[in-house]
Parts: structure tokens; C-alpha cells; sequence
């Protein structure tokens, strides 16, 4: 197959001259002050040939040209040749990374997993993995995890963090969020306590700020939901708070007017309210009603100027009317709902109505009225009558009874304020007692004999034809003491009552006040309550909690590895926050939260990996989401304090594993003293960082100890003898093969003459793509380690890649070439990441602010592939040993962020296709088009600012099979909205996003 042309330069003699100028202008402005404007035509391509400077400058543009053109001519051998001998050489294979978690075994202390620890894979026990670094593994049990949003007024369970078992479909739930909390709660058993079902429960605020959706959902105790009627009295009218930013709009009383007030007075009443049982909130039992601002409103510290203020409570509590349990008359029951008369037939002082209620009387405070419908007695008598209650002390008197009824003798009512009644039993009903006795007077007369003493007029009328001397007669009636009697028939009119019923009305304050604010329970003190306190932690944060008894005893004053699991599909974040805002770890003291000592490993949390966390003696546990555990934060940077990374998964105990086998002091042969000696390793391919040594004679040499003879001395790896002189300590390695070739005594020295005097004092061999495996797949612990339970790999291994071929050094070796190993300009810096590693498939710089980015992309075949720490880390480190020291401190090494590219497709089907399965074969089509790094229809993939436009789209959905005809296709990138033709910038690639079929028929 023919290969495409090598282009060393690219430029041509015109090219380069206009370079030319322009380092003239910059480095001679005296020389070039006389020439035109730089910014036009004439001026950037200047040429005097009467100045000699010009002339020679366009004699060196050709040479250079004439040069180029033959170096991109050259045959492939020689290409190779040249490449090499500038040591532009194929790359060894790198090994694959992984993150490696250990589990300890229930109640175990501390253990040490020792560096270089090997695990294998449970499906290739011949593929193994070593730890490259220590781990005390602490048995610090990991028990909730929680997420607090202030800005948003709620938090989230993030318990699905928590587990330690490979990611899977049910990661990809997205958590729950929970508001917070917000409650004011008012208990009072006499307030509230009512078996019989209320006319009105009244509640009365004052304060500020009592907008009604602060105060939109009430409760009684048994969480039944209550249905308030609102009535308001406006103090000075004042402009609403101004909140554009909030997600929530303060008050919204749209079905009630004057909402735009500020109120002084809020009553909100209830028909209907009954409540039997008590309830327990904060431990405190007792009858309770509770109110919530609406679900729409956010209690947020941005909002503090608008929430409410109550200066005074009161409650009214209005009850139905209702029947007495029992009346009596003296000991007669009487009916008072069929009609009765209260004190009998016949009443008598002393006699008495008994009413028992144990559901009025019991109200102490009350207002009771007794409603009475009795018959009009006239004209009223004169009787006195006592209202009395029951005490353990006896009967009592009422002492602020109002009697409308005329002491029973017409309708009305008789109100008093109810006091402190004892239950008594009468007539076998244990209730509380009130009774009316007849204290003077009465309501008429029993039969009787009327004693009237002699009189002239008595004998006149009664004994005038019987007595002829009525003198005489009325004298000896008067000595004889003889009077008259007169029997006088019964005259009563006792009070007769048709109905009666008893009601009350309680005035009262709660007994008791508390807020419920997210977790925080508190009593309030009498005085100013403010029911709604919102977080006061401005930021959004992750907070971890611990298992005390574990955490307190094993872990403080060590170091703790978390390995932080972020979820790859999350929106990225601007590059100027990553760079700037740092999130912030801390732990609890007992009083406050203070700042962590942090290793992170994670690049800012735009990647998974490890983060090392230095935990004080100092720590200790707090309460948090209802849970008393020991408590590690990690907030939102100050910039951008709603920010937080999507984390999926945090496992500790965690330490960096690599495909890669270390050996040492393995001997490699012999020293001949001949030159051109080839000698190879045991095991291969060889990795990056192998030390070769070669057992020399030392006596008498600067720095050798008295009686030394010989020592190993270390040489270097090149990639051609072309540049070593005859005394150079050189070495060549071909990593895939392990062939080791040393110098002819010329170009290179030749090891001297010995015995098994050449080894390897350290290598690694393995690597290469065979190492990226699934999560979950490395569990075998090749040595059993006392104490550890299990290991896995939550993550997969990445990374793996195998040595260069041929076409990438022919693809990379001349851009490596113009770099020369050092990074100058903006592409030197995009050439020095894409050698960096054979991981890096394509590589971006560019300038914003004070740092210079460099974006990268992994070589993964996947549709939106992203680079993790390791590599991150790695390139740059590279970056940083090559560039200038003036922008070494400025480089960040960031992912690229994907632009998802919605596409909408006009096509026609062929007869009988089936139009959900050319949908879902679009979609295939689309991702494999977009792929980064190149697909089937877009092999070459696609750069960093490259455009996408509807044609290039509409080429590579060409062919679909049952597919007739494409008519249209039409792109739109979402955010912002971009149509036609999306254009990318600087780090950021297009992704595949919605797909839209419409299908025309007939066409």
C-alpha cells in the first residue's frame, strides 16, 4: 500500500521568509523601522533588493525550502534512519493503572500492605498487578454519606457511595433530593387536646414578615394534614424583597390581597379540629400543632432579611355545642334534649341542676357558655340562685357567672369563666360537676293551711248569719286564743328548659415552642421567635461519616486513602475554576470545622482517583444528619459555592496497582571486552526506568574506598551510539524484544572482560493493552495477608498500551523532531503531551489568563473517552522537565470537554424497514462518527476547534442499511444554542447527542 507522503515542514520559502520578517521586526525594530505596516499585504511579505539583509534572508527561504522538500521525499528506511538518529525511537509499552481497595476482616487493627504487593486477575492468574506504594490499611468503616445544598435548602443521602462493590446500571440512578426540614411546633394539652371536634381553632401571629406562604402547611400532632383559612391585619405597606438570584420567590400570597404587605398580624383558622392522643417531639409529650412554609419556598441565609419574626402567640380555641354526659334534678335524671325541668316539679330550696362535662368543665380559662331554650316564665319570680362546682375541697362558688336566663326562667345564656374543677362521681358518673341550687327564694308554693286571727270583718263575711253578738263572740275567739284556718292549694311555676347545650371558648398561649430546622430540634425561649433558620454554611459540601469506635481508636494521627470514584459523564467545569478554586477538606474539633491536611490525586476532582488525608489527634465526633459519627467535610470552593463534583463511589483503603512486574539484581551475562556485544533480559517487554550496571574495576580510582577492587557502576540508556564518544557508559534497548546492545569501543564503550559482571539492578516488564480490565476483575491476592478479607478493583485498569509500531513513529516522529524535547510555543506543548505517553492520542495547547492549558485525550476507542489522574499526572510531569522555567509553574494538564450535538434526519425508508431499528442503527452510527479518535466513517476522528456541519454529518450516515434516501440533516449543539454549523473551541470535541427521524414516505 502506497503510504502518504512524509511532511517534515510543511512551510514553503514564502512561508518561511514572512517568518523571517517577522523575527527581524521583534529582535531589529531599527532595521525595520523604514518598512510598511506589518498589518498589510506588502508589509508582512517586504522585500528592498537593494537592502542586503532582505536579500540574504530570501536566498536562506529557498535554501530552507529546497532542504524541506527533499527531507520529505526520503525513503522510508531512511525517514526511519533520520528519525532514529535524532532519537525520535519507537516508545516501550506502558502498563495499565488501577486503583486497588482492601477490605479487613470484621474487628481487625491496622494492617500493612507492603509495596510491590502482586494480585491477580481471577480470570488469568498469569496477569498480575503490583502496588506501588505502602498502604496502612485502617479499619475506618465508612457508615453515611450525605450531600448539603444550602443554596437549594436540602440535602441528599448519598448512602449508594458508600458500597464497595465494582460500579454498575444502579449507579446511574440519580440521588434523591430532600428538602430540609422547617417546622414550628406548638404544644399545649389544653390548647390542643380536643376529643370533640372544635367550631374553630384559632392561631394568632404577630411579628414581621408573616408572609403566608411561610405558614402554608399546618398539622396537628398525628401528622394529619390541616386546612387553614388565613385572615391578615397589614401594618405599613412596603415593596416585596427583590430575590432575582433565589431559586425560590419568598412570598406568594396570590389568593389572598395585600400580599405584597408586610404583615403585623397572620391568623390562620381551622374548622373541624379534634385531637385525642399526644405526641412526642424533641422527648417532650403533649397535644401539638405544627406549621411549614409552602414546598416551593426555601428557607436559604440569602433570604434571612424576609423570613418571619413572631413576637406573640395566642390560640383560641371555640368548641361545637354539645350535650352535657348527664343533668339532674336533685337525684331525677333529666332529659335536656327531649325537654325537663332543671329543679323538678316542685322545687324547694336548697334543691339543685347538675351538669356533668368532662370535656367542657375541664377547660380551666375557658369561657363556658350554656345555652339554654327554656319557657318564659311570667311574671318572673323572686328566687336567688348559686352556680357551684366541684372540688375535693366540696362545692364551690362560680364567681363570674353571667345569668341571661333570669335564673331559668326565660331563654338565654349563662357564661363564666371555667376554674380548676376535680372529677367527682355522681350518681355513679365520674365526671366534672357544675350545679345551680336554689339559694332563696323559688319558683312557687306548696299546698298550705293560711292562719288568720278573728277579726270583726273575718266574722262579718264567714259567720254573720250564725253569730247575733259578734262582739262578744270575737271576744271570747280572742281569749280563748282561737283563729281561723285556711287551706291554700299548691302554686308553682317551675322552670322548664327544651334544650341545652354547652360550648367554650379558650384563650391561651402554647405551653411550649419549637423549631425544627433540618436536623437541629430546638426549644424556644418566650420572648421574639424566629421558627425558620436556614443553614448558615454558605457552601455545598460532602460530608462522610465514620464509625466512632474504629475511627477514634485506629485512625487518628495516620493517614487515610479514600479512593474518590467521580462520575466521567458530569458537566466539566470552566478551566479558570479548576485552576483557581480548590475544595476544601475539614474535620471536627468539638467546637468548629477545620482545614485538612490533603494529598489529592484526583486533579482538582476532574478525575477519579486517591486522596490522602493527614487526620489529627485533634478530631472528634459530632452530630450530623441525625447521626453521631466522626465526621470528615469536604466544601464547594469559595468561588463557586454551589459547585460540588458528582461523586459515585468513596472506598478506603486504597493504593495505586500498575501491570508491571518488578525485578532486581537479575544478571544479564558476561562482559566480553569485544565490541557490538548483544546481551537480553530474562523477561519481557521491558518497561520505562530499567537500571543496567556493569561491574568495573575501581582500584585506584577518584572516590574508591581503600581496598576496593570493584564496583557496579550505573549506565545510561541512548537511542543511537550516533552522538557517543568511545569512553560514553551507553547502552541500547529494544524494550519489546529485552535486546541489549552495547557499544563497539568507538561509538560507545565496550563492557570490560568479567563474569556474570552485567545486570539489571532494576527493571519492570509487562504493560501493554492486555492490562485493561474490567472492574472487578483483580481479586486474588497472590500472598495471603493476615487480616486483609478481600481486594477488588472498583474501577477498571486503562492505560495499558503496547510499544509503538512503525506508523505511529512515522505519525508522531516529525512533529517530535520540530520540539526537539523542549516546549517553546503553544504546538511544541500539544507535540510534547502526544510523546509523553502512548496513552495520548491527541493533545491541545493553548493560553488563557496567566496558564497555559493543555488538554488531552486518551487513546481509548470509546465515544467519549477521558484521560484519569495517572495519565494526567504524567504528562505533566513530562511537560514541567521541558519547558521554559518561566511557564513550568503555569501549565495545567485538564480532560476535554465534550459539546453534545443533537441531530435531526430527514430520510426515507425502504418498504417494509422498520423504523425503530434504522433509528437505533443511526445512533450507533452517530457515536461512531463522533468518536474522538476516528470511527468507521471519520477515521481521522476529530481536533481540538474542529467544526461539524450538516454535510459532514449527512456523509457519515451514508449507507445505514434500509435506508433509501437521506433528504436533510439538520445539527444543533444545545447550550448555547448553535444550528447549522457548531463550532468548537478551545479543549472542547463533539459528542453524538438526541437523534430526531422523521420519515418521509414515498419519497
Amino acid at each position: 500500500m502506497r503510504r502518504e507522503p512524509y511532511t517534515l515542514d510543511a512551510r514553503s520559502a514564502d512561508d518561511v521568509y514572512r517568518d523571517a520578517i517577522r523575527l527581524a521586526r521583534y529582535y531589529l525594530p531599527e532595521w525595520s523601522l523604514l518598512w510598511p505596516d506589518p498589518a498589510t499585504a506588502e508589509g508582512e511579505s517586504y522585500f528592498d533588493p537593494t537592502d542586503p539583509g532582505l536579500v540574504l534572508l530570501k536566498l536562506l527561504s529557498r535554501l530552507h525550502a529546497s532542504l524541506a522538500t527533499q527531507l520529505n521525499r526520503a525513503p522510508d528506511k531512511h525517514f526511519l534512519a533520520f528519525l532514529s538518529f535524532f532519537g525520535m525511537d519507537l516508545r516501550a509499552p506502558r502498563p495499565a493503572k488501577v486503583v486497588l481497595t482492601f477490605t479487613l476482616a470484621e474487628g481487625n487493627e491496622p494492617v500493612l500492605i507492603a509495596e510491590r504487593t502482586q494480585v491477580g486477575a481471577a480470570a488469568d492468574p498469569e496477569l498480575l498487578f503490583e502496588t506501588t506504594g505502602e498502604l496502612l490499611a485502617l479499619p475506618a468503616e465508612l457508615e453515611a454519606a450525605c450531600t448539603l445544598l444550602p443554596a437549594a435548602d436540602a440535602w441528599i443521602d448519598r448512602g449508594d457511595v458508600l458500597r464497595e462493590d465494582v460500579l454498575s446500571e444502579a449507579d446511574d440512578v440519580e440521588p434523591q433530593l430532600q428538602p430540609f426540614e422547617h417546622a414550628l411546633y406548638l404544644g399545649s394539652e389544653a390548647l390542643f387536646k380536643h376529643r370533640i371536634a372544635l367550631k374553630e381553632l384559632r392561631v394568632r401571629l404577630e411579628g414581621i414578615n408573616l408572609f403566608q406562604v411561610f405558614f402554608a402547611r399546618w398539622s396537628d400532632g398525628a401528622g394529619r394534614e390541616l386546612r387553614p383559612r388565613f385572615g391578615v391585619e397589614p401594618d405599613v405597606a412596603v415593596d416585596e424583597p427583590n430575590e432575582a438570584d433565589s431559586p425560590y420567590s419568598p412570598p406568594d400570597c396570590s389568593d389572598t390581597e395585600g400580599d405584597a404587605e408586610r404583615y403585623a398580624v397572620l391568623e390562620a383558622s381551622f374548622v373541624d379540629f379534634f385531637q385525642a392522643s399526644p405526641a412526642e417531639v424533641k422527648g417532650i409529650s403533649s397535644f401539638w400543632i405544627a406549621v411549614r412554609p409552602a414546598e416551593t419556598v426555601g428557607v436559604r441565609a440569602a433570604d434571612a432579611e424576609i423570613l418571619p419574626q413572631i413576637f406573640s402567640i395566642s390560640v383560641t380555641a371555640s368548641s361545637q355545642r354539645q350535650k352535657a354526659e348527664a343533668a339532674y334534678a336533685n337525684n331525677t335524671p333529666v332529659d335536656l334534649m327531649m325537654g325537663g325541668r332543671p329543679f323538678g316539679d316542685t322545687p324547694a330550696v336548697e334543691d339543685a341542676f347538675y351538669l356533668a362535662s368532662e370535656e367542657v368543665f375541664s377547660r380551666a380559662g375557658a369561657t363556658v357558655t350554656l345555652e339554654v331554650q327554656a319557657e318564659t316564665i311570667t311574671p318572673s319570680p323572686s328566687v336567688q340562685l348559686a352556680w357551684e362546682y366541684w372540688t375535693d375541697a366540696g362545692w364551690q362558688p362560680l364567681r363570674t357567672v353571667q345569668d341571661g336566663t333570669n335564673a331559668l326562667t326565660q331563654g338565654g345564656t349563662v357564661t363564666f369563666t371555667c376554674p380548676a374543677m376535680d372529677p367527682v362521681s355522681i350518681h355513679g358518673l365520674e365526671s366534672r360537676w357544675v350545679r345551680a341550687r336554689i339559694a332563696a327564694g323559688g319558683y312557687g308554693s306548696p299546698g298550705q293551711v293560711s292562719v288568720i286571727p278573728p277579726q270583726a270583718d273575718a266574722l262579718n263575711e264567714w259567720l254573720d248569719k250564725y253569730v247575733a253578738d259578734k262582739s262578744a263572740a270575737l271576744t271570747d275567739l280572742r281569749t280563748k286564743n282561737i283563729n281561723f284556718g285556711v287551706y291554700l292549694p299548691p302554686a308553682y311555676t317551675p322552670p322548664y328548659i327544651s334544650s341545652l347545650w354547652l360550648s367554650y371558648e379558650l384563650i391561651g398561649r402554647p405551653d411550649t415552642t419549637i423549631a425544627h430546622n433540618a436536623f437541629d430540634v430546638v426549644e424556644m425561649p418566650l420572648g421574639i421567635v424566629a421558627p425558620y433558620r436556614p443553614e448558615l454554611e454558605p457552601a455545598s459540601s460532602y460530608s462522610f461519616g465514620f464509625s466512632p469506635a474504629s475511627f477514634l481508636r485506629h485512625v487518628l494521627g495516620r493517614t487515610m486513602s479514600l479512593f474518590i470514584v467521580l462520575d466521567e459523564d458530569a458537566p466539566s467545569r470552566g478551566v479558570e475554576q479548576q485552576i483557581e478554586d480548590e475544595l476544601v477538606w475539614e474535620g471536627w474539633d468539638g467546637t468548629a470545622f477545620r482545614p485538612l491536611t490533603v494529598t489529592d490525586r484526583t486533579d482538582g476532582f476532574t478525575t477519579s482517583g486517591l486522596v490522602e488525608i493527614q487526620i489529627p489527634t485533634w478530631i472528634t465526633e459530632s452530630t450530623r444528619f441525625d447521626k453521631t459519627l466522626v465526621w470528615l467535610r469536604l466544601s464547594a470552593p469559595q468561588r463557586e459555592p454551589r459547585w460540588l463534583p458528582r461523586i459515585k463511589r468513596v472506598v478506603p483503603n486504597a493504593v495505586v496497582a500498575e501491570n508491571a512486574l518488578l525485578w532486581k539484581n537479575d544478571v544479564l551475562g558476561s562482559g566480553t571486552a569485544a565490541p557490538g556485544l548483544v546481551l537480553e533480559f530474562p523477561r519481557k517487554p521491558i518497561l520505562d526506568g530499567e537500571v543496567v550496571e556493569v561491574r568495573e574495576q575501581v582500584t585506584g580510582q577518584a572516590g574508591a574506598a581503600p581496598g576496593e577492587l570493584y564496583a557496579w557502576r550505573r549506565w545510561e540508556k541512548v537511542t543511537t551510539f550516533a552522538f557517543s564518544k568511545a569512553d560514553d557508559r551507553h547502552y541500547m534497548l529494544d524494550s519489546t524484544t529485552g535486546e541489549l546492545s552495547f557499544g563497539d569501543g568507538i561509538r560507545g564503550m565496550a563492557p570490560p572482560l568479567g563474569e556474570n559482571d552485567i545486570r539489571a539492578a532494576s527493571y519492570s516488564s509487562g504493560g501493554g493493552a492486555r492490562g485493561n480490565l474490567p472492574a472487578g476483575q483483580l481479586a486474588v491476592l497472590e500472598q495471603a495477608i493476615t487480616g486483609v478479607e478481600s481486594v477488588t478493583n472498583v474501577l477498571a485498569a486503562k492505560g495499558g498500551m503496547d510499544a509503538d509500531d512503525l506508523d505511529t513513529l512515522r505519525r508522531l516522529g516529525p512533529k517530535r523532531l520540530k520540539a526537539m524535547d523542549r516546549a517553546m510555543s503553544a504546538e511544541d506543548f500539544a507535540t510534547l503531551a502526544l510523546a509523553s505517553s502512548p496513552s495520548v492520542g491527541r493533545a491541545t495547547a493553548y493560553a488563557t489568563g496567566e496558564r497555559l492549558i493543555v488538554a488531552i485525550v486518551p487513546r481509548e476507542d470509546t465515544e467519549e473517552p477521558m484521560p484519569t489522574s495517572f495519565l494526567i499526572e504524567e504528562v505533566e510531569a513530562y511537560l514541567h522537565a521541558r519547558a521554559f522555567f518561566a511557564v513550568a509553574d503555569a501549565i495545567t494538564v485538564v480532560e476535554p470537554e465534550y459539546v453534545t450535538i443533537d441531530v435531526e434526519v430527514g430520510a426515507s425508508l425502504d418498504p417494509g424497514a422498520n423504523e425503530t431499528d434504522v433509528r437505533a442503527r443511526m445512533i450507533s452510527r452517530l457515536k461512531d462518527f463522533f468518536k474522538p479518535l476516528g470511527g468507521e466513517k471519520q477515521p481521522a476522528g476529530w481536533d481540538f476547534r474542529a467544526t461539524v456541519t450538516c454535510n459532514m454529518v449527512a456523509r457519515g450516515l451514508q449507507g445505514i442499511p434500509r435506508v433509501a434516501r437521506i433528504h436533510d440533516v439538520a445539527i444543533s449543539r444545545r447550550d448555547p444554542i448553535q444550528r447549522a454549523v457548531v463550532t468548537m473551541a478551545d479543549r472542547q470535541l463533539p459528542a453524538a447527542g438526541a437523534l430526531r427521524l422523521e420519515v418521509r414516505r414515498g419519497g
